[in-house]
């Protein structure tokens, strides 16, 4: 187990390299995860790294840029954040027709999603708090794939929001299960050591 000191430097290093400029390093506090007891802190961890490897995996979308996992919590705005996966996104294809449209967004979905499904797969006899944040940017992604259609005069019957994000949650669901030993591995070593920077995360890939 790290210490508070060393588990904050590296924090402070995540933060830098990241670069958001809304991530202030005096807001982290690792005391705040005394608030929650063992499973509750391993299903942050489970819930993070489930984002990470569903965006390694989909095709849709890839990892521009990783720069770590962590769990230690940020107080913001809109409340305390108890975790972050922290990378940047790329679509696979520039240019992209209507097709190739909707399946990127249904990837965009899964990964929005996949740490509510890991929660509900690694901790199948506690009561899931899913993200609502997670469930808003899944529920807007669905939206404009629906609106996009229309625009492009591509209708399918009884194709809408709800089917979408049912399509996206099938694709995270099947590449958490292929997954799961990695994810596992993964977080069980955010658990202990708190934060993981990118050269932590590629040694248990």
């Amino acid at each position: 187990m790290q210490t508070e000191d060393v588990i904050m430097r590296k924090q402070r290093v995540l933060v830098e390299k990241e670069g958001n400029v809304s991530l202030k390093i005096e807001n982290y506090n690792l005391k705040l995860l005394e608030q929650k007891n063992v499973n509750q802190v391993k299903k942050i961890a489970y819930h993070e790294v489930a984002h990470l490897v569903v965006a390694e995996k989909c095709n849709g979308y890839y990892i521009d840029e990783l720069y770590g996992l962590t769990i230690v919590p940020i107080k913001q705005e809109r409340g305390t954040l108890f975790g972050s996966a922290m990378f940047t996104m790329k679509k696979s294809v520039k240019n992209e027709n209507i097709i190739q449209y909707i399946k990127s967004g249904i990837d965009y979905i899964a990964i929005s999603l996949a740490g509510n499904i890991a929660e509900r797969i690694g901790f199948p006899n506690e009561i899931a708090h899913e993200s609502i944040l997670d469930c808003e940017y899944a529920k807007e992604k669905a939206e404009s794939i629906i609106s996009k259609m229309k625009r492009s005069g591509i209708l399918i019957n009884e194709l809408n929001e709800n089917l979408i994000i049912g399509l996206a949650k099938d694709n995270a669901t099947d590449i958490i299960c292929e997954n799961w030993i990695i994810i596992k591995r993964i977080a069980e070593k955010l658990y202990k050591e708190k934060v993981l920077l990118k050269e932590d995360i590629e040694e248990l890939l």
